[in-house]
């Protein structure tokens, strides 16, 4: 089955776990987990990752944030800065130190000629000056009929994810650990394949090179 909007991943959902009787809304909520845990990752008591958040290129986004007073609000869709620059001067990153830090280092401000810090609270942004902020951004949610990137480029991730929250409704922990399993293999192929798309070609190269 073709796996390109939303109401075709509930049927396959459906199909795959052999129940034809689960509703879109408990389907649409596995959708939500699944998402929730690619955009944030998944992790064991111990620390160790269940499933690793996913940072592809098709998540980055460059945005104009405009300061006032020294503080912006964060991109609604952001999820971890990748570079924060001047747009004034993109030659040098200014970079992340802590709410404290930044109290402490800087009592009366920082110069707003060549700031070298910015700080992060909630969903605000602490710098005196105008940033352009190169970020990964939230997974677009399948809404309605709709579809997004990742459906798009791995509906597997998508199929596994779902099947994997639904055998965790079901309380089949065996089944729940294949499909998480077959998830993170999916997920593995995504990230291996945007590695190649950013640097394949320079390091085929770099090995022929050496040979």
């Amino acid at each position: 089955m073709t796996i390109l909007t939303l109401g075709q991943l509930r049927s396959s959902v459906r199909d795959w776990a052999k129940r034809s009787s689960l509703g879109d809304a408990l389907l649409d909520d596995f959708v939500t987990m699944t998402e929730t845990a690619l955009n944030h990752g998944e992790r064991t008591d111990d620390g160790g990752y269940i499933v690793f958040p996913l940072r592809v290129r098709d998540m980055e986004t460059i945005a104009t944030v405009t300061v006032t007073n020294g503080a912006a609000t964060l991109p609604s869709n952001f999820l971890e800065a990748i570079t924060v620059r001047n747009p004034a001067d993109v030659t040098y990153s200014l970079q992340y130190i802590t709410p404290e830090f930044m109290a402490d280092r800087y009592p009366t401000g920082q110069n707003t000629v060549s700031p070298a810090d910015y700080t992060i609270v909630g969903s605000t942004l602490y710098s005196p000056i105008d940033l352009e902020l190169r970020y990964y951004a939230r997974i677009p949610p399948l809404v309605a009929d709709g579809q997004n990137w990742l459906l798009t480029k791995a509906p597997n991730v998508y199929l596994f994810g779902c099947l994997s929250q639904y055998s965790a409704y079901d309380k089949d922990p065996e089944k729940y650990t294949g499909y998480r399993q077959l998830m993170n293999a999916a997920l593995g192929g995504l990230n291996a394949a945007d590695v190649n798309s950013r640097a394949g070609s320079m390091t085929r190269r770099a090995s022929m090179a050496v040979c």
